[in-house]
């Protein structure tokens, strides 16, 4: 990848979501025989929904060991992965729900990456599936299931929220947040690729 990384400072707009019960689509009666209403006219067409978000993450194939980054979201990425991405000096950055750690660039530090464990939230990504955003991607990242999804849509600023599934009850936010240079304006592959690198740190393949 590029070394530019992450936009302006923003802070991750993810509050403790509260799992929803999924709504019931009512569905329309017909009257019998042919349907033909009085005077000879037909019915109106009745318009078929969109289709629906899922409302239900998909389960965590292989539950990973998350007590570490919990414990100390900076050992999410290796030394190796971290020069390898191309950022340095990792700093503790706690958020709202949970702890966090952000990674700068190496050639521009307004641009950034941080991974916060979402720890408030006990329902790991179907959270994340009740609690939709302005934008709602699912995705799978290194055989794991993850949604893109911000309360506001800024991609096209340098910013990206990525939610990844790491337990059924834990769900790991990577936050791309790029200032200046290429990946400015498609940050969420910065995203994808810092998350693929924690999971192959969590599964011990990291290099």
């Amino acid at each position: 990848m590029t070394r530019a990384l992450t936009s302006r400072t923003s802070t991750a707009r993810a509050g403790v979501a509260v799992v929803a019960a999924a709504a019931v689509l009512g569905a329309c009666g017909g009257n019998g025989g042919t349907g033909a209403q009085p005077g000879g006219q037909s019915p109106a067409p009745v318009s078929s929904p969109g289709p629906a978000k899922p409302t239900a993450a998909p389960p965590v194939p292989s539950p990973l060991k998350a007590d570490g980054i919990v414990a100390q979201p900076c050992t999410a990425l290796s030394s190796a992965q971290t020069q390898q991405i191309g950022m340095v000096d990792p700093q503790s950055n706690p958020t709202s729900t949970g702890p966090g750690c952000v990674w700068r660039s190496a050639s521009d530090d307004l641009n950034k990456v941080t991974i916060a464990p979402m720890t408030a939230n006990k329902g790991g990504l179907d959270d994340i599936y009740a609690n939709k955003g302005a934008y709602f991607e699912p995705k799978t990242v290194n055989g794991y299931p993850a949604v893109l999804s911000g309360a506001v849509e800024d991609r096209s600023e340098g910013n990206c929220n990525l939610w990844i599934g790491v337990t059924d009850q834990l769900a790991v936010a990577v936050q791309a947040q790029i200032a200046r240079g290429a990946n400015k304006a498609n940050p969420c592959p910065v995203a994808e690729k810092v998350g693929a690198a924690m999971i192959d740190n969590l599964k011990g393949g990291a290099q």
